[in-house]
């Protein structure tokens, strides 16, 4: 049978059982021979792959089966599954199927190509050969890669690596260009900065608008410039208030009607009863050493109450029973600490002014502990303060402070908030007829 309604050469001769297939089918009957064989036709030849085998019973052979392809069909089966070409030949090399620029003239393999697999070079062109026998027959089939496209590929493939390295590290150097451009002024925005808080500018900003680390430091420094404003203001204000403070002290020290009053005390008493003297002089020996130690600001509130006992301790000798005080601080309490002589212009203002339309003061220290919060109460019988004076002064407090006040210089209101912290003491007002 064939695949073509044509008759092959072979099949049209004498004696056909005597040579080619047939003889070579009868020769081994158990066996698939294959053959190629040339046909003609008008004009043209052309190339059969011919297959065949005896068939056999009882051990004699019977007939024979062969199946012909021609070349055209062959080379179509085998052209259309690859880009590569193959060739089919016998161990002849009598090609079955190929186009004409592998074949000779006789039809046989090219002698450039019948080696073994691997690479070569034909007329500077790179092939490359691999060759598979087939199966229980004597064909051979040659697959042949021509190289140039894979050569132009790569070839190509290899300069548009170039153009794009070269395009990525230009694009990569331009912009490392001006990142490090950027970095440079930032970092002389940084420096310059610097110079001027040197020199004492405080109001040099960085604007550095960018979230790297030059960011992060632009703004850290501009924070650190607030804070150092508000410090530097604080500190001079801190400054001021404690020069005043200072002053103050010193005026109440050497107050010279207090200790004029309690000098001309102990000369009467020295004639009268000279105990009472002593211990007036032991009160004022402790109030002046109190008083002068200028280096100490903050204090125990049992020292500072100490001081107070002692200073309302000499004003009644000299005014006898028309003073009287009572002091109640709670263990607890005794031991906060508070800016030196807290209490000591409320308790003068409290004698000061008590006993003008009082024959008698009587003037009550305690202590209340609520939570986290000791709070001071100084109380007297005075007349107190009149309810203007007291929105005044109520006023100013509520600009400074958290806490209210009275009876005290502004000076000293405005010292109470550079001190003022979680476990010291507040002081709170005593409103007009809320007294003892």
């Amino acid at each position: 049978m064939g695949n073509k309604n044509i008759k092959p050469d072979y099949i049209q001769e004498d004696n056909i059982f005597m040579w080619g297939i047939f003889s070579r089918m009868k020769l081994r009957p158990n066996e698939v021979i294959t053959m190629i064989n040339r046909g003609h036709q008008e004009k043209y030849s052309y190339g059969i792959l011919t297959l065949g085998k005896a068939i056999k019973y009882e051990d004699e052979i019977v007939g024979y089966i062969i199946f012909d392809l021609l070349d055209e069909d062959i080379f179509n089966l085998i052209t259309g599954f690859t880009t590569s070409d193959v060739i089919i030949t016998d161990k002849h090399n009598i090609v079955a199927a190929t186009n004409n620029k592998y074949s000779d003239q006789l039809y046989r393999l090219k002698s450039d190509f019948r080696q073994q697999s691997g690479y070569i070079n034909l007329e500077n062109k790179d092939y490359y050969i691999e060759i598979t026998s087939i199966k229980d027959t004597t064909l051979f089939v040659y697959t042949i890669t021509s190289l140039d496209f894979f050569n132009r590929a790569f070839f190509i493939g290899g300069i548009f690596l170039i153009i794009l390295f070269l395009v990525i590290f230009s694009f990569m150097l331009l912009w490392s260009k001006k990142i490090a451009h950027n970095k440079t002024v930032s970092i002389y925005e940084i420096v310059n900065a610097i110079e001027s808080v040197q020199d004492g500018d405080l109001d040099t900003k960085l604007n550095i608008n960018s979230e790297d680390e030059f960011g992060i430091i632009a703004n850290a420094y501009n924070n650190m410039l607030i804070d150092i404003k508000n410090l530097i203001e604080s500190n001079k204000e801190e400054v001021a208030l404690r020069m005043q403070s200072e002053i103050k002290q010193l005026e109440a020290q050497f107050n010279p009607h207090f200790l004029f009053n309690t000098l001309e005390t102990i000369r009467i008493m020295i004639k009268l009863d000279k105990n009472i003297a002593g211990n007036i002089i032991i009160n004022l020996s402790s109030i002046l050493r109190y008083g002068i130690n200028n280096e100490i600001h903050s204090v125990k509130l049992k020292d500072d109450i100490e001081y107070i006992n002692n200073y309302l301790e000499i004003l009644k000798y000299r005014f006898g029973n028309k003073l009287q005080f009572n002091i109640e601080i709670e263990e607890e309490a005794l031991e906060c600490v508070v800016p030196k002589l807290i209490l000591q212009p409320i308790i003068e203002n409290s004698i000061k002014y008590g006993f003008e339309k009082k024959a008698m003061l009587n003037i009550k220290i305690t202590s209340e502990i609520e939570e986290s919060k000791i709070s001071i109460l100084i109380r007297d019988n005075g007349i107190g303060i009149s309810k203007e004076r007291m929105n005044y002064l109520n006023n100013i407090l509520n600009k400074k402070i958290m806490i209210q006040i009275v009876l005290v210089y502004t000076m000293f209101i405005k010292g109470l908030s550079l001190y003022m912290e979680k476990n010291m003491v507040s002081i709170y007002k005593v409103m007009r007829g809320k007294g003892l």
